[in-house]
Parts: C-alpha cells; sequence; structure tokens
C-alpha cells in the first residue's frame, strides 16, 4: 500500500487515479455540483467513486482500497486524518399542517414529545440526530428510513418529524413536496463535513487542496 501511495505521489499533483469514498448523506447532494467542478480543475484527474456507510468506509481506507474520505462529524474516525471543511446546520421538517409550522425558529426541547424520524442504524446522521436532540426523545426511531429522500417522504406523509442537513436542502429535497423547513434555536444544531485520509499519507497535500472546491459546492 506505502508503495502505491508513494507511486501516485510521484505523479504531478491532481492526476491520475483518486479513490475518493463519501457517505449516503452527502454523496447525491454534492456530486452534481463537485464533479463539474473537479473537471474543469484537475481534467488529468481520474476520480473513482464508491458510496458506504461510514464504518465500511472507514475499513476500505485502512485497507487501502480508498485513498481518502468525504465524511460527517462527529464520527468514529479515529486513526485519521482529517480536516473540516464546511459546517452544515440541520433545519427541521415539519409535516404541512403541523403545529410547530407556525414558528419561524423551533427549540429543541419543542421536539422531545414529537416522533422523531431516523434514518436506518449505521448511517452517523442518525446518531448525530439523536445528539442534538437528546438521547431518548420521545417516540424516536419508530420508523426508520434507508435513505434521506425517503424520510423527506415520510415526514410529507404525516409520519412525524426529522431533522435535515442544509447540503439536501439546497439540493433540493424538499423539491415537489409539502414539507415544511424551519430553522433550530440554539447552538449545536449542524454536522461538520471533513476529509479523512490515512496518517502520513504522501498525496495528503492533494486531499487538503480538495477541501475549498467542496467548499465552494457545498452552498
Amino acid at each position: 500500500r506505502a508503495m502505491a501511495e508513494a507511486a501516485d505521489a510521484a505523479r504531478a499533483p491532481m492526476t491520475g487515479p483518486l479513490r475518493l469514498g463519501m457517505i449516503p448523506t452527502i454523496g447525491p447532494f454534492l456530486l452534481p455540483r463537485l464533479m463539474p467542478s473537479l473537471r474543469a480543475s484537475y481534467p488529468a484527474l481520474k476520480l473513482f467513486l464508491r458510496e458506504d456507510q461510514t464504518e465500511r468506509l472507514l475499513e476500505q481506507l485502512e485497507a487501502g482500497e480508498l485513498d481518502v474520505l468525504l465524511l460527517a462529524e462527529p464520527c468514529a474516525c479515529a486513526g485519521t486524518q482529517t480536516l473540516a471543511v464546511k459546517r452544515d446546520e440541520f433545519l427541521v421538517a415539519l409535516p404541512h399542517d403541523h403545529p410547530l409550522v407556525a414558528r419561524e425558529h423551533i427549540a429543541i426541547s419543542a421536539l422531545t414529545a414529537e416522533r422523531l424520524l431516523l434514518l436506518e442504524d449505521g448511517h452517523c446522521l442518525r446518531e448525530q440526530v439523536l445528539s442534538v436532540c437528546g438521547s431518548n426523545p420521545a417516540r424516536a426511531g419508530e420508523f426508520a428510513a434507508t435513505s434521506l429522500h425517503t424520510l423527506i417522504q415520510m415526514v410529507a406523509g404525516g409520519l412525524g418529524v426529522t431533522l435535515v442537513p442544509r447540503l439536501a436542502v439546497n439540493a433540493g429535497i424538499t423539491e415537489g413536496t409539502d414539507v415544511v423547513l424551519r430553522q433550530l434555536e440554539g447552538a449545536g444544531g449542524w454536522r461538520t463535513l471533513a476529509l479523512a485520509w490515512r496518517p502520513g499519507s504522501p498525496r495528503a497535500a492533494e486531499y487538503r487542496a480538495l477541501a475549498p472546491l467542496i467548499t465552494a459546492v457545498a452552498g
């Protein structure tokens, strides 16, 4: 693995293959804007993409199957070198006829009695939302979704409320629905998009060069 990385690093920066892993709550919402920017900035870069949950991506990074990851912190990514890229705030997603729609800003405490819709186990966004809302909100996880798109449809159907990242909202995840979005009151209502790679990688400077591109297109 070290020899392969050294060979890659010997090339001109941002040329040749780069194996990038992304989690499902980032990839679909960022890639349509990131790919054109990468092609324009680094036309000789050959990008290979893999989407998976955080734990499996970290295993593939450790095994040398991936070069760099785009994750959302906080996550269990000890043993990697990380670089925070952008704060991604959470918005409250509500059914159109929910009483909380009358408020412009919603306190986290107002969600404790609500049915909180979450992604399935294994998605870091599930744990991040629970961390923001408290470890044991009433009726949390009665329903679970495999994707953010399904989660939004569940909200639209009146099954409960959820928190959705601004990145997904900017990409139009609620378009075509009557889901209402409101801002959270108080501190801590966000996740952080971050790059992660193996410590000591000779390509670290290239991975760092990705950060401003991601920041620019993430909105």
